[in-house]
This record gives C-alpha cells, structure tokens and sequence, in this order.
C-alpha cells in the first residue's frame, strides 16, 4: 500500500539499459520483469499494474509509471535501474501543523505567572470552532482536498443563507457542510480568458485553497509537500468552522501564475455584500495592501516558527556552509562555477552579473555544472537549469537567516546572504571549485523563533500614523497547507508537478493564522464584538521568543511594533484576556470624520468637535508629530471575573515620560467599563525623526494587559507597505468600473425596489434601458445603497451631479499575489503556418510518389473524412506493417484504409498532468479537433485533390502531399490544454512522445515527421522527443522536425540533437493582394485570405483613438486587444490595429464585436513575411513600416477615409523565397559546433487539409467549417522535408537516415528565383546558415547527390561521449573511449566551429560515393571572412559507387577578422554533382 506521506504520485520514467532479452523474451515476459520492479515498491502486483503508464520495448528498455518520489528514489538504488527521471511535457505559497503546534509549545512557556491552558483544551472549549462560518475572500478553492472533507459534521447551520454557485468544474455537489459557499466574482479585465482560471469558484492558483485550509481545514494525517517536507497532521487552526468561500482574485491576463492574482475592489466589495448577507461572523481577505490599515481590521504581519529544512553545503576546501532546501534530491558533489564567470558577453552588467538573471548564463560553460548565483529564486534556478546546469548554490534573496523555501526542479540550496562572500572566494581561487550538496532534512525545535520574517512589511502607518499597524504577527515562513492541483508547486510553466499540499511564505500565510484563532474566540464568546475578539488578541500577545529574549528581525537585531504590531499571537490566552478595549460603529465614524472625512455612512454627521485619532480606544497607542505633551484617553471593559483590581506598570519610551490616571481600576462585575488617561511628554532624551517605543501593562495578578506605545517628534514617516505579497495592476476591462454610493435611502425598500432605484440612475445617462442593464456589475444592500457599473468618465461625472449621490468612486484594481523577483515580459504572439515551393523536378515520379514508404506523423490526430487520405487505387497495405488502427470516441477500424494504414492515441501522460480528459475540448481517440495534426499530414502524403481552395477560391488549384502514394501512420500525442483557448497551441506530454516513437519502430514505419518543439531547452538525455528520435536512427528511420517558431532572434533554434533533421520555414512564391486605399489616393499593398470586402471609401480610425479610457497603457494602446474598443468611436469604421498581445484573428473578433466593418493590421513581424488569416471580418495586414505611412495620414487628416479592396491570388511573385520572420534562428544553443537548423523549406501561408470540427481561425465564435485551410509555421516545413525523405527513401531504401539527411542538406540551394541570396524576413538583408541552414531543399537534386556524409549510431554514441551523463541516460552498455572525437569531427553535412584559437583548428569529414563507379571531385572554397581554409586533399578520386574517402579541413584566423560568425563554403563537384557544405565559425 501507498505510504499516506508521500502520497503525491508524479510521472516517472525508470530506465533499465540497453534492451538484454535481444528477442527471446515475449512482450508480455518483458512487461512482468518491469512489474516486478514496481511491485518492490508498491506491495502488490494489482498496485504495480495499475500504476504502469506505459512498457517501452523498442525506444528504451524501461517504462513509466506514476510514482511517488520515495518510490522512485527506492527504484533508482535496485539493480539494473540505470535511472529514474521525472517526466515533463514537451509544451507545456500554506498553512502547517507545525505552526499550531509551535503556537502552542510558545504559549505554554512564555507566561510563568500563571498555567497556561492546553492548546487542546482550548480547541474543545471552543468546539474547534463548531458553526462559526468563516468567509474567506481569495483565489477560490479546490474542494476535493481531504482538508475540506465533512466526514463527522453536524448539519449546516440554519443561521446560513447563502449558496452554492455552480460554474466551470464546479457544482452544487462540490459544496459539503465544511464549505458552504463558493461565489466567483469576475475581474474586471473584460470576458475571462478560460485557459487562464475557471470561470466558478474552483481555484487554479492554490493560494486560496492554501489560506482556506489553514483557518479551517480538516485533520490530514500523513501530509506532506513533494518530497515529504513538512509531513505532519495538516490541519486548520478551528478544524470544525464552516467556510464559505468568495472567489475575488483571478489571474492577469498576459502575467505568468507566479506573479500572482488581481483583485478589483467592486468584486470584493460584493463579496463583503454576500457575505454579511450569507451569515459570516469572521472574514480573512486576500492580503491588505498598504492602504489597508484600517482600525476596524486585524492586519497581520508574518514571523517564523521553529522548523527548518537544513541543507548544508560542503565546499571543495572542506568549509561547509548551512543552507536550506525543500528541493528533493540525492546528494551529489559538482562542478562548481560563479555564474559572472559564465554569463553570455553582454547580457549583464556590473550592476547584475553573478545574479542568474534570464538569459544571460551560457549553455556551453554551464553545462553539467552546479551553478553558484549572488542572490536567487525561482526563476535563477529556472536559468541555471535552461542553461544546463545540473545544481544550483543560491544567496538568499533576503538579508538574515529566514529563507523562503521552494521545491526547485533540480537540486538547489539556499545559503545566508552573508555566506555568499566565502564561497565566491572559493571559486575565484580555485582552480576546479566543487560542492557537495547535502539533502535536506528537518528540524524542529531550532532557536530562537519567531523572528521576523524578512519580507514581513512593517509600520509606520502612513495613513493614519496615530494608528498603529501592522497590528499582531503570526506564522507566515514555510507554512504547510493544501493546494489546488490545477497547479504546481512553483506556479511556473516549466514545473508539471502536482501536489495536494504545499510549503509556501507570506503574510498570506500569517493571516489565516489569526482568523482561524478569531473564530475560535467567537465561538467561546460569541456575543463580543469584533473590536473585543481584536482586543483579546493583542493585548495578550507576546514579545519574547523561545529562548525568552525579545522578538528579533531577521538579522538577529530586536524587532520593533512596526514589524509585529502588538506581538506574536497566542490563541488560548485570547480566550481570556480579563480586560477588552471595544469599539463600535460609531466610534468608527468618530475616527473617520477626525482622521479624514466620513464618507462611508452619509446619515451620519460629524460633530463641531472632533477627538483626535489618538483617543480611538484602540488596543495599542501610536502618537505621532508630539511637539511636547499630549494627553489620550482610553476605556476598557471587564471580561473575567466579577471582582478584580488592576494595577498599571510602565516601560516609557526612551526620551519621553507617561503617567496614566487612575494607576488602579477597580471591577465590580463582568461588562463594567473603566477610562484611563494617559499623559506622553517629551523629555530632552527625545530624539528628532525617530520613533520610540515602550509599553503599560494592567494587571490583577491573573491577567497581564500589555500595550506597545510609541513617539515620534518629527513629521510622519510615508512609508509602509503591508502584505508583500499584493501589488497595483492595470485593469483592462472593456470599461471602467465606478462605485456609486447613493447615500441612506433603502430603509423599508425590498431588494427590488433597492435595485430599481439603482436601475433609474444608469438609465438617466446610458442611451437605453437594455445598455443600462448591461452596464450594471452588482447592486450592493447591506454595506452601502449603491452599485458598481461600467461607466465612461462623462457618465461618472454626470452621475457624481445628482441629488441623492454621494460620491462615484472609479474602481481602481488591486492584485494580491505571493512574493516574486521579477516578472516575465510579454512577447508578441504569432500564428502558425506553412507553404510549398515548387522546384521543376519531377522527384515524385522518379521515386513512384513515395509508394509504400510508411510515415509516421505525431501531432494532434487526423480527420480521416478528408479526400485527401483517400485510398482510391491505391494497392495493399504493406506486409512490412505491424500496426493497428485503434478505436476511440468517433473513430474506429473502418476509419482506416490503405492510406491511412494505423492511428494510435497516447494521453495518459496527459491526463497525469491534467487529469481525465476533458471530452468537450478533444476526442478520447486519433480524431483530430485541432486542425494541426490533419494539416501536417496532408503536407507529407496527402492524395492529390483537385480544385481545392480555402474560403473565397484563394489558392485554387490541386491540393497534394510530396509523396501522395505513401502510407500514412497516425500518432495522436497532442492534445488541447484545459482552460485555453482553442486558438492556442495544443501540449504534447513528452512520455506520450516515447510511447509513440515506441510504437512507431514497432510498426514498421520509415520516416518520422514531428512538427512539435520542445518548450524549453534540456540536455540529450533529458529531452524526450530527442531520445525517441535516437533510438528511430539506430533503425535507420528519418526524423524530421520543426526548429520552433521564436525566431528571428538569435539561438531561438530547437530540436537541436544532430541525428534530427530540423527544418526551418520561408516563403513561397505566392501571394494573397489586399491592398488599402486611402483616402488621400495613396494605395499600400496589403495580404488577407479573408472572403470580404470593403471596395466603398470608409472612415477611418486608429485603434488607440477609439479605445475605452483606462483599458490600455503606453504599451498597449493600439493593439485592439480583448476589451479595450470604444463600440461608440469604432461603429462604422475601419480600424488601423498594431501589432502584439494578440492574435492576430483576436484583433479581427475586437473590432467586429466593437461594431468596426473591417481593420488593418500591422504585420506582426518586421520584413516582407505576412501570415495570412481568414479574419471574421474584412481585413488586411500590411508591413510594419507601411502601418505607419496609415498612421500619419489619419494622424493629419480631419476625416481619413479607407477602403479594402478584395484579395486576389498572385503567383510569382519575386523574391521568392525568402525567410519566414517567425522561423527560430541559430547558433545552437546547446552545442555550438553542430549548426542548427539544417535546411530550410516552404512554410509561409501553405494550404493543406483541416479538421471540421474546429474553423479555419478555431476561434470559439467562428462557426466557419472547412476542409482545407492556410497556416503558416515550422509546423509546416517540417513536413515538406518528411515528404522528400518518403521519397528518397523509395528510390533508395537501404539508405541510412544520415544518408538522407545528407543528400537533403548537400543539394539544398542558397539562391531565390532572382538568382540572388535568400534573404531573411525583412527582404533587404542576405539570409545566413543560422537562418536555413545548409539552403533551400531541392527533393529532385537530393535524389542523386553524388556524394553523402554517412554517419551509425555508435557515432552518435562517440559525440554524445561529450556530455557527461548523455550516454549512461541513453544507452549504458556503450562505454565512452579515454579519447573521444570533439563534436566538429562528428560526420555531418555542414561544418560549425565556436572559439577557434589562433593555432586553428582541424575537422575530418568522410563521404561516400553514391554517383556514378569512376568519378572525380575536386573542391572550392569560400572562406568566411577574416579566415583560411585549407582542405586536404583537394581531389578525391573515386573507382565505384560505396567507395568512402576523407579530407581534412583546417580553419584558421586571418587577416580582417570580426566579432562574431563567420559564414562559407565548400564544394565538391565532379561535373555532375555539386556537394556543398555551409562553413559557420567564431574566434575566443
């Protein structure tokens, strides 16, 4: 059985070697050798059955299952297991048990005077918060979590009125007697986006499941986060209060979930609505921000407790230094480097170098080493682990010795700040510097504790600074609690992990603390007001830790009540506190009309005479501005026994001098009050612009009453920030929000009539009762008579004119999210596509159309309707083929023929990231939803259909694939993420890639073609698809693959592994005219595919002018994003839209919903390269530069006009072709002497087959259906290579797949149609290696090459002896000679060298001969400049086809030598044959 502590199941995958049954062994004896493994750890073989995902027999010996980490490690010390690593897809902070526990160890030895009361006797004297419903406004909830579970609780109260609102994954059923009420509250950021959260109450983001849990989860024994830290009985602190939760907060649109959530001020204020409304007594919102110190709120401030996660690490020196970590791993010892001393030349400065920062750390001088960062997070072990590096040492990121805990994805340690000196000193005077990194263990009991947390904000208040806040501290430094598992534990892209509890830091982890302890104290007393429960918990507060010494910050210095306010809480002593200090409503407005104005409660007047703020009967007292002396008075009442006398004990403030009159209070009964005066006076100690602190005490020899005091002489201080977890957003909703307050006129009114009178003041300046309705956000009853609306300024102003209104507030968003370094930045987003070129020669026929060469496409599925996997005349399925055409939801047997010869679905790994398989997204089956995975299919092998166009006749012609009689075998791996949207890119689970590469080899195909890129960069062994990808070349199987989309920037390149052909994307030599016509006679050439017109002159506007106020900002404005569209300025108009943030079919959906008759679009790319759409509407996008010709003629004309003249169909169109601006670029960022990509085919704009079940824009507003349609991608090259490989593979089938990649990359051509070089995007500059590689592919010339670099698989072995821990991880019974080839004398097509030096360097290449029997080459060369090349021989002579021989080369540094690449040429040429190879070089 599952040990209960670390039941937290992950992807594993076990690697056992290579194969050892060689074939004797049947699949099904193969399959119980790995249960039996499993088994070991699991218990039983039912157990070890049902965790297998799959049983890899023809890529890998090994399987993967779902594991928890003990049973992973366990598996990866037995016998035979080479490795076990955790699988990621391609693509794709908490409340503890401790803390309770530590709460209650320091209550019980803080107070001398008198016994303490035992936690658990205060927990049953409260009935574990028994009835008390506790609403708590956050991030929602997710309700599965055992800490939610009702098992044992009595029925829901009958005081409870609220509901329960279903929503996206969320229904009544998920309500309970634990969690009541789960109301969503939308943002006000226009329609939410459903990739981002779930439009109900369901948490995506797992802070609120996180805080909901530490007020009142449920008992959870055996809880544990990733690698068993924190295992304990996680619990709430009051286990049986009912919760009702109000979700406020949702994710920014464009922000990653690390940076947290946004919470506007309408939602909450609805929220506090309902919940007053529902029957809540106790409320914790998400976190306060530095506005939130009002008196009437508890605001709390984060210390630690007594447990930490020791991770040493020990230096090659012999120094160990102490480190913390909550990263599971073994220990190691590595390579040590300071990351200043590896950074990339440029990317830092003096400012930032050694700090880890994103992208500025070197793959080549990183790899397979532990990387030490000045000060670092998540995102510098994000950088060292994209870099590379194996391990990380990190500064804390925070001065002292708290050290906010992060489960890393590789194995990291956090040192004290003031280490990092000591081990930068290691590495700068050693020669080969190590560290040994220690796993983590835990400790409890560690002294002293508390202290401080310290990113703990602190006072003064700079509101009110007669107020004292923060006003209590409680635990908030790596606090156990349960998380939604719709995240991970870092909430970052790259971690697939999912965990049912997790470690996080925060004042939003301190603050449930403090509310889970205010609904115990109501249970006990649940007549005393809020003040009082506020009251009881300050006053009995304490400022010592466990050591019996004052509270310290995090560097060890006495903290101050600026950081912990009244002190560290102390639950059971609240209980009874003997005196309260209470407060009402109109107290409360007292204060407000002397610290500010009353705005809250119109019926209310203020008096002639105020009292100061410092005679608000608060439970602390804060003067500040003293001049000389000041007299204050408070009023407490008795709540323990009925005769008691106190007696008054003073410690002043340094400088100043208190007395308090009367210095004894005299009870006779419980609820008597008392007053007091207390007189401050500044004595000559008192110093100028720096506040003193001290305290008084009453007693009765029972209770001890303690109050912090404090003084300042000067002008108060403006700085204060509470909660650092909360930060100001930019709303983006399609208006602004405005609040308006009418005033006291609901008494006696039912709700109706409430929301009618709200209803007549919309309708006076909104233009129609139905836009008044759509206007209205929330009509608010209980807290205020008023509502929130979206309103333009001119309607706010109007409105704060009436009679009866009170004030109109603009809504002003406020996120609160958990601590984050830095944010990431936004990237332009552009569509995916494709095009073919057409090179005159007849490569089909002369290799019979592909004829029963069998490809193998993973991708989304196939639509098998579609006439281009017809099998009409096609003969018998190969008997070469051992697949199967498997059944599923919409599909079955019959949906195969003699084209589509197998499908195959793969998505348990999906669904072990993801869960089941949301069937409204995707088919349970090979059915393609997408659209992707048909269209790439088509490329490859679609049959020839004629008259085949997209919507309106663009393209018009015959629609075929490079090899129309090839098999097809379909291989589903990719599927739609749950909460995206459908125009997003699907994920591609990287042990469902293994399976199917698993499959494939077994089925019998010969080429490969996988338009998937890996989502971040990982070494050899580490990168699934490429491990498939080896293991299909040691069968000799082409693999071709796309090189990603990121491009033009440099080192954007992907799918980097030398037995890959990667494909990058260019243009055809076709394009689609649409131009604009201005108003002023000018026309600018445009490109649409869009099936409407505009031939009429219309106006014209610029989407910045015609934007809704408050929507955009400086970066924004113009980009006709979600929301942000005037429908009052944008009826009737063009719309001139720039380019980002969003797609470019979303920018068509804003202006035709805004009411626009059509838009130009700026290219969303600089240059010539435009990816045309199918838009909604009529549109046209033109050149970046001639966007801004439109813009200022609109800008200088009082009524610009436009017009959007049809789109025609242009053929040969020059130059042709060109680079796609999309298509990734090198160098390789992996290994720098292998030039990635390695050839470059069409791309730009390709029509190929659909899936109608999605529209040609899958824009959930498109109900178009089509068979074919347009993208544009290297999604759409990739397949075009697929297809030349199916046909050389058919005129030459024992060819090896470097032989075939060979021939592609040595014929390829450097030259457009003009003659002239291939340029890159912009048209203007030549094109380089780092752009198309070795050239243009030409599948005619690849047939005969003449010459071929063969390369086997030992070879790839020997190159892949140059990292490391490659070849153990991907076939250990090869063992790596002392001396290996450098990766330049690897046998590819293309020559790549990095830091020659000024000897040169020397690169030996071998080619076969594969032309005629007796030939001669002789070479040229074309030496990139600033170099010599010498190669030796010059003449190769050969006697008969298969002879190899080899030359060398050897590159030197010469004369006119530049910083950077290089870039050449040689060819040998016998007359026939031209076999050319790129030369790309760099000097140090």
């Amino acid at each position: 059985m599952i040990d209960e502590v670390f039941n937290l199941q992950q992807v594993y995958i076990v690697y056992l070697g290579e194969h050892r049954h060689s074939g004797k062994q049947t699949w099904e004896e193969i399959e119980e050798t790995y249960h039996s493994y499993l088994q070991a750890v699991k218990g039983s073989k039912e157990e070890a059955k049902a965790c297998i995902i799959y049983s890899y027999k023809n890529v890998i010996n090994g399987f993967s299952a779902l594991l928890t980490p003990q049973e992973a490690a366990t598996i990866s010390e037995m016998e035979g297991v080479i490795s076990v690593f955790h699988s990621h897809p391609t693509k794709s902070r908490l409340h503890t048990t401790r803390s309770w526990d530590f709460i209650s160890l320091l209550e019980a030895n803080w107070d001398a005077t008198r016994p303490p009361i035992n936690q658990d006797q205060f927990l049953r004297r409260a009935g574990y918060g028994k009835d008390v419903i506790v609403g708590v406004l956050d991030s929602g909830v997710w309700p599965e979590s055992q800490s939610f579970n009702d098992e044992g609780m009595a029925p829901i109260p009958s005081s409870w009125k609220g509901i329960c609102e279903s929503g996206v994954a969320f229904n009544s059923s998920h309500c309970n007697k634990s969690a009541l009420l789960l109301k969503s509250y939308e943002a006000n950021f226009g329609p939410l986006d459903p990739k981002l959260d779930f439009r109900s109450p369901r948490d995506i983001n797992g802070h609120g499941t996180h805080t909901s849990s530490t007020i009142g989860g449920r008992r959870v024994p055996n809880a544990a986060a990733i690698g068993g830290f924190g295992y304990g009985t996680a619990t709430g602190g009051a286990p049986l209060v009912r919760l009702a939760i109000y979700k406020v907060c949702w994710p920014v649109p464009g922000q990653t979930p690390a940076e947290g959530n946004t919470c506007l001020d309408d939602d909450m204020l609805a929220a506090f609505d309902d919940a007053i409304a529902d029957g809540v007594q106790v409320i914790s919102p998400t976190p306060s921000t530095v506005t939130n110190v009002a008196p009437w709120i508890i605001t709390v401030g984060a210390s630690s407790i007594d447990r930490v996660f020791s991770s040493p690490v020990l230096l090659g020196n012999g120094i160990q230094v102490q480190g913390q970590s909550i990263t599971p791993f073994k220990k190691g010892t590595y390579p040590l480097v300071y990351a200043a001393d590896v950074e990339i030349p440029g990317t830092t400065t003096n400012l930032t170098n050694g700090l880890c920062l994103n992208g500025t750390l070197s793959p080549p001088l990183v790899r397979g080493k532990a990387v030490f960062c000045w000060r670092g997070d998540t995102f510098q072990a994000l950088e060292v682990q994209r870099a590379g590096g194996i391990a990380t040492v990190l500064g804390n990121v925070f001065d002292g010795i708290g050290v906010v805990g992060r489960p890393y994805l590789i194995p990291a340690t956090v040192v004290p700040s003031d280490q990092t000196l000591g081990i930068y000193n290691y590495t700068a005077t050693h020669q080969n510097p190590t560290a040994t990194l220690t796993p983590a263990k835990t400790l409890i009991g560690t002294k002293p504790a508390p202290f401080m947390a310290a990113f703990t904000s602190r006072g003064p208040n700079f509101i009110e600074p007669n107020i004292l806040k923060p006003d209590l501290t409680a635990p908030g430094l790596n606090i156990l609690a349960a998380w939604s598992e719709a995240s991970s534990p870092l909430n970052v892209p790259s971690d697939h992990r999912v965990a049912k509890f997790q470690i996080d830091s925060g004042t939003s982890m301190a603050c449930p603390h403090v509310a889970a302890v205010a609904a115990l104290l109501k249970a006990i007393h649940p007549d005393w007001s809020s003040a009082a429960i506020k009251s009881a918990l300050m006053t009995t507060a304490k400022l010592s830790n466990n050591v019996g010494k004052p509270i310290t910050d995090s560097l060890g210095n006495s903290a101050t009540p600026f950081q912990y306010g009244a002190g560290h809480i102390q639950p059971s002593k609240a209980a009874d506190p003997g005196l309260v200090y209470d407060a009402s409503y109109t107290d409360y407005l007292l204060f407000l009309c002397s610290s500010s104005s009353n705005l809250l409660d119109p019926s209310f007047t203020c008096p002639q005479v105020l009292p100061s703020p410092s005679n608000f009967n608060y439970p602390s007292l804060a003067i500040a501005n003293l001049s000389s002396v000041l007299t204050v008075r408070r009023s407490v009442t008795n709540v323990g026994m009925g005769n008691s006398t106190y007696s008054v004990t003073m410690n002043p403030p340094p400088g100043y001098s208190v007395r308090i009159s009367p210095a004894t209070l005299y009870f006779g009964a419980p609820g008597e009050k008392q007053n007091f005066s207390i007189t401050v006076r500044a004595g000559r100690g008192a110093r100028k612009n720096v506040f003193a602190f001290g305290w008084y005490s009453w007693s009765d020899g029972i209770h001890v009453r303690v109050v912090e005091k404090m003084k300042d002489p000067s002008v108060a201080l403006l700085l204060l920030f509470f909660l650092v977890n909360l930060h100001l957003s930019v709303s983006l909703a399609k208006r602004q929000v405005y609040i308006v307050h009418i005033g006291d006129q609901s008494a006696g009114r039912t709700l109706v009539e409430i929301e009618d009178n709200h209803f007549s003041y919309l309708t006076s300046v909104k233009n129609s009762e139905e836009e008044a309705k759509a206007s209205l956000l929330y009509s608010y009853k209980n807290i205020i008579n008023g509502f929130s609306a979206l309103l333009t300024p001119d309607e706010a102003e109007k409105l704060s004119d009436m009679d009866g209104v009170v004030s109109v507030i603009k809504s002003e968003p406020i996120s609160y999210r958990t601590q984050t370094t830095r944010s990431w930045e936004f990237t332009d987003l552009l569509a995916g596509g494709n095009s073919e070129f057409i090179n005159g020669d007849d490569d089909a026929s002369l290799s019979n159309y592909g004829k029963d060469v069998i490809v193998g496409v993973l991708d989304s599925g196939v639509w098998p309707e579609s006439q281009s996997f017809s099998d009409q005349g096609m003969e018998p399925v190969p008997q070469s083929w051992k697949g199967i055409c498997q059944p599923g939801v919409a599909f079955n047997a019959s949906h195969c023929n003699r084209k589509l010869i197998g499908a195959r679905y793969y998505l348990k790994g999906y669904e072990a990231q993801y869960g089941p398989l949301n069937e409204t997204i995707d088919f349970r089956s090979a059915r393609d939803r997408d659209g992707h995975g048909t269209h790439t299919a088509s490329t490859v092998a679609g049959r020839e259909v004629p008259h085949t166009t997209l919507l309106g006749g663009f393209a018009n012609g015959t629609a075929a694939g490079g090899a129309p009689l090839a098999r097809l075998a379909i291989y589903k791996v990719c599927w739609a993420i749950p909460g995206q949207a459908t125009f997003y890119e699907n994920t591609c689970a990287g042990e469902d890639m293994l399976a199917a590469f698993d499959d494939a080899i077994a089925d019998g195909v010969h080429v490969i073609s996988i338009s998937i890129v890996p989502y971040q960069l990982s070494s050899y062994g580490e990168d699934l698809l490429a491990l498939g990808a080896f293991h299909a070349a040691k069968r000799d199987i082409v693999v071709a693959a796309s090189c990603g989309n990121s491009g033009p920037a440099p080192s954007t390149v992907r799918n980097l592994a030398p037995w890959i052909i990667s494909v990058a994307a260019s243009s055809i030599d076709r394009v689609f005219s649409s131009p604009v016509l201005l108003g002023n006679g000018m026309k600018i050439e445009g490109e649409s595919v869009t099936p409407h017109k505009l031939s009429m002159m219309h106006p014209l506007i610029y989407a910045g002018d015609a934007e809704i106020p408050g929507t955009t900002n400086n970066e924004t404005s113009g980009l006709c994003l979600q929301g942000t569209l005037s429908k009052e300025l944008v009826q009737g108009k063009i719309v001139l839209c720039l380019r980002g943030y969003s797609t470019n079919v979303e920018k068509g959906l804003e202006v035709r919903g805004a009411g626009g008759l059509g838009f130009i679009l700026q290219n969303p790319v600089d240059g010539i390269s435009i990816s045309v759409d199918a838009h909604v509407l009529p549109g046209t996008a033109v050149l970046s530069n001639d966007s801004a010709t439109i813009l200022n003629y609109i800008k200088s004309n009082k009524n610009p006009t436009a017009s959007i003249l049809s789109a025609r169909t242009v053929l040969g169109s020059k130059p042709s072709p060109f680079m796609a601006g999309f298509s990734s670029a090198g160098p390789n960022p992996l290994e720098p002497n292998i030039l990635k990509p390695d050839i470059t085919a069409p791309g730009l704009n390709i029509l190929a087959a659909w899936s109608e079940a999605t529209s040609p824009t899958k824009l959930f507003d498109d109900s178009r259906v089509v068979k074919y349609n347009i993208l544009s991608g290297t999604s759409m090259s990739c397949p075009h290579v697929a297809a030349a490989a199916v046909l050389i593979k058919a005129t030459h089938p024992n060819w090896s797949s470097a032989a075939i990649r060979s021939a592609l990359m040595t014929t390829a051509t450097q030259t457009n149609k003009l003659g002239l070089p291939i340029t890159d995007g912009t048209g203007d500059t030549a094109a380089t290696p780092f752009h198309y590689g070795s050239g243009h592919f030409r599948p005619g010339k690849a047939l005969d090459p003449g010459l071929i670099y063969d390369a086997n698989y030992t070879d790839y072995l020997l190159y892949l002896c140059n990292y490391n821990t490659s070849v153990p991880s991907i076939d250990p019974s090869f063992t790596c000679p002392d001396d290996f080839p450098s990766p330049t004398d690897l046998n590819y097509p293309s020559i790549a060298v990095s830091n020659v030096n000024s000897s040169g360097i020397s690169v030996r290449r071998t080619v076969t001969n594969v032309g005629g029997g007796a030939s001669v080459y002789k070479v040229r060369v074309e030496a990139p400049v600033g170099y010599t090349v010498e190669i030796s021989p010059e003449t190769m002579n050969f006697s008969s086809v298969g002879q190899r021989e080899s030359f060398n080369i050897v590159i030197r540094p010469g004369s006119g030598l530049r910083n950077g690449y290089a870039f050449g040429w040689y060819t040998w040429n016998d007359g026939i044959h031209s076999v050319r190879s790129p030369i790309v070089v760099s000097s140090h």
